[in-house]
């Protein structure tokens, strides 16, 4: 009887340390996965100071701020490409509506504003954006932002 319940106890530490592994596998992975500390800094745009993360590479760019549940007022995320050209932007798992500034060097080329979060998962349905002009900055804020800050085209970009 002895034998057989050190047995047991035994199995049920071994789960047990194998659950608590699992957790924190998890759990690292996670705060990894949501870092939002890419690659901190601020743009300066029509008198509007704006806090960006920095996505600048192909999986940065390629996740963006899929997931997110909000950006505050003052927030975006500043895409960055090696030289000017016609990326395209899609919505995928978007929670909220964003604002793109499409910028070529300090400049802004083209203005896209309100785009709605999608209403499919599905990659191939998602409609994608992109600027009339070549650009290799995008500047992804709240809808509604562009507007209330009086962005324009032609404004001044300041990188701080």
């Amino acid at each position: 009887m002895q034998i057989r319940r050190s047995g047991f106890i035994k199995h049920i530490l071994i789960f047990t340390i194998c659950l608590i592994g699992l957790f924190l596998i998890y759990f690292k992975t996670s705060i990894l996965h949501n870092n939002r500390d890419n690659s901190l800094g601020s743009v300066t745009l029509s008198g509007n100071s704006i806090n960006i993360e920095v996505a600048d590479t192909d999986e940065t760019r390629s996740r963006g701020l899929s997931g997110r549940n909000y950006l505050r007022s003052d927030e975006g995320m500043l895409f960055i490409f090696n030289k000017p050209g016609k990326y395209y932007f899609w919505m995928k798992e978007m929670l909220f509506p964003l604002d793109f500034v499409w910028i070529n060097g300090n400049h802004v080329v083209d203005l896209t504003e309100n785009v709605n979060s999608p209403d499919t998962d599905k990659f191939i349905e998602l409609p994608s954006f992109t600027s009339r002009f070549p650009f290799d900055k995008v500047l992804e804020i709240n809808a509604g932002m562009i507007r209330k800050s009086n962005i324009k085209i032609n404004d001044l970009v300041e990188y701080n």
